[in-house]
């Protein structure tokens, strides 16, 4: 038989087999039972997360060429309606949305009898670390460099600075290992296997975020990573910028300037 648009016609050739057997095994063949091909695994976290500042759609990912990264971009092609005017290095991208994650969830989980330690704690003691740090920078100078302290003011002032230091790292390391068990679950096999597949990973970024906005490179043709181009809106609404900060480095902002998560 030869089908043409709509209808179908008589060959004048010798049948292979009757019209009744091609009908039945045309219907077989077609039954989506027989399917095998299961749909594609996504193997990117943001993929439909991370949307386009400029035209609001979801963007895909773009095969690198040799050599170069996976990037997520705006895909403008058939079936698709991006605009085609943003793309960003997926990796970097995914680094950060997940830390923004991290420090929205639970802060701690404390055991039995263990204080817990909340957020806005946490960020004091990195803020107070930090002073801590640079005090004790400027006193090495102080003796060293400028010969304004003696040896015995260095040790006087230094000790407690130390004790304050090691004690901020131990509350904010035991923050985190809370934290990290909060995202990872059990661990299973060695303590470094706590490994989330990429859905387990895009339901907890959907958890706490409604969409990940990348905006497009400050001048065309950039290709250095810039973190201040990522925005995220959360499940409450509210948008939030990263920033880089000469105190934190990178850090979220609320559109009131004030940084709500050193990250």
């Amino acid at each position: 038989m030869r089908r043409h648009r709509d209808q179908v016609f008589t060959g004048d050739w010798e049948p292979i087999v009757d019209l009744a057997t091609f009908y039945a095994l045309a219907e077989a063949l077609g039954d989506s039972k027989r399917r095998t091909v299961r749909r594609g695994v996504r193997r990117h976290v943001l993929t439909g997360i991370a949307r386009c500042s400029l035209c609001g759609q979801g963007m895909g990912t773009r095969i690198p060429k040799p050599g170069g990264g996976v990037r997520y971009a705006c895909v403008n092609a058939p079936g698709r309606k991006g605009c085609g005017r943003v793309t960003i290095l997926a990796r970097p991208v995914e680094e950060i949305v997940e830390r923004i994650v991290r420090e929205s969830l639970l802060i701690s989980s404390p055991g039995p009898g263990e204080p817990a330690i909340a957020e806005a704690e946490v960020h004091e003691l990195q803020t107070r670390r930090a002073d801590d740090q640079s005090s004790l920078e400027q006193l090495a100078r102080d003796h060293y460099s400028e010969h304004l302290i003696s040896r015995g003011e260095l040790l006087a002032a230094r000790t407690p600075l130390q004790e304050r230091i090691a004690a901020a790292d131990r509350l904010i390391d035991d923050a985190n290992v809370r934290r990290t068990k909060v995202i990872t679950g059990p661990a299973q096999g060695s303590p470094d296997n706590r490994v989330i597949d990429i859905e387990g990973r895009r339901r907890l970024i959907t958890a706490c975020l409604e969409k990940v906005v990348i905006s497009p490179a400050p001048r065309p043709g950039t290709h250095r990573f810039d973190p201040t181009r990522i925005s995220v809106v959360t499940r409450a609404g509210e948008m939030m910028a990263v920033v880089l900060t000469a105190k934190m480095g990178i850090a979220l902002q609320d559109r009131d300037g004030r940084v709500r998560l050193p990250l």
